[in-house]
């Protein structure tokens, strides 16, 4: 009971919410039942008043936890895209290769009903849903009978595409994790110089200004013995900013790389 119609401007729509959604989470309704929304991140829209409605914002989470835990018999949002014909399943997977930069993406698996997995259309029907408008929900029987079998064969397509993609972050990593590391103790040791040249022109002032007997030499010399203070904390930093690279820098070497399920559409 929920409605949504097109504005004028392109890629913005008008949400209109009504019972029994506005009083099952009237907190994530907020004081209004009207929301300008956009649902395509790489659309870039001029108002600050206009949400962008995927995962990640409460409304689309509640949504899917609705659709998770009750059961809604099979209802589905049937999507149109013209050109494709195939037919078979199509599973979205997020893969994170750790490295010294790591990634994030989407890989999809088309695995067609003969079983055979075509990547070139899974990525065609990953984008062409990032463009295409969703019908209506209707109620749509759909056979699950090679879901199984079809999920290990995706299961392998992923597999193997995070072990050939890990076997190159590691190459990388091999390769510059040694180079990157005599970057950061090459940066260090300057700081390090420049750190204890302070920290030893203070020092020496200090020491002059205690010898002295001029009263104005005196009056000054608490104000040094805090600049020394200072100028040690600036050398202990420095220790501790090192550690801290090398630390981050054995991580980022030592980083996940995994795959998980975003979710599967039937191909019809």
């Amino acid at each position: 009971n929920t409605y949504i119609k097109r504005t004028n401007e392109r890629g913005v729509y008008e949400i209109m919410f009504h019972t029994p959604l506005t009083t099952s989470i009237p907190e994530l309704i907020a004081d209004s039942d009207r929301h300008s929304v956009c649902f395509d991140p790489r659309r870039k829209v001029d108002s600050y008043s206009v949400e962008y409605m995927g995962f990640g914002h409460p409304i689309i989470d509640y949504l899917v936890n609705f659709q998770i835990n009750d059961d809604l018999d099979g209802l589905v949002a049937i999507r149109q895209i013209n050109g494709f014909y195939s037919r078979g399943w199509q599973f979205n997977w997020l893969v994170t290769i750790g490295s010294l930069r790591p990634r994030t993406f989407v890989h999809p698996t088309f695995v067609g009903d003969d079983g055979t997995v075509n990547r070139d259309l899974g990525y065609q029907l990953l984008n062409s849903s990032r463009t295409e408008l969703a019908s209506d929900i209707v109620n749509h029987d759909i056979n699950n009978g090679n879901l199984i079998k079809s999920h290990d064969i995706a299961l392998s397509d992923v597999g193997a595409l995070v072990f050939e993609q890990s076997l190159e972050a590691q190459k990388e990593m091999a390769n510059r994790g040694d180079e990157e590391r005599s970057r950061i103790e090459a940066l260090f040791k300057r700081r390090m110089r420049a750190s204890n040249n302070k920290l030893e022109q203070v020092r020496l002032t200090l020491q002059k200004l205690e010898g002295s007997e001029s009263s104005k030499d005196q009056a000054v010399v608490p104000m040094w013995r805090r600049n020394l203070e200072i100028a040690q904390a600036e050398r202990n930093q420095v220790d501790q900013d090192r550690i801290d690279m090398l630390k981050d820098l054995d991580q980022r070497l030592h980083s996940y790389t995994g795959f998980e399920l975003l979710n599967i559409a039937r191909i019809l």
